[in-house]
């Protein structure tokens, strides 16, 4: 998570996780719901395509502005575009991101 106090950009990779962890779930669902007023990114690395679709329709259906990743390249641009947000840079000049785990 970064931005300024206004816009927050979530990012969370779960690429790794496996199964299902419930209490992991409703804890950051619980913790978004909370700061979605000010975020302005919230984009998740999924291993799972299926999984990344199941979570893009609960995003449509109930409103979110969430991005589901399942492969790190989207991942990393979402990245490097909330970056690019909260720094202002909007030029191809702007600083680029690389990511690494």
């Amino acid at each position: 998570m970064f931005g300024c106090q206004d816009g927050l950009h979530f990012l969370v990779d779960c690429e790794e996780q496996t199964g299902g962890d419930a209490p992991f779930r409703r804890r950051i669902a619980e913790w978004v719901k909370r700061l979605e007023p000010r975020t302005l990114t919230y984009c998740l690395l999924v291993r799972s395509r299926v999984v990344a679709l199941g979570i893009a329709v609960v995003s449509l259906l109930v409103g979110g502005h969430t991005t589901v990743a399942s492969e790190r390249g989207r991942f990393t641009s979402c990245l490097e575009l909330a970056v690019r947000r909260s720094m202002g840079a909007r030029s191809e000049g702007a600083p680029f991101i690389e990511y690494s785990r």
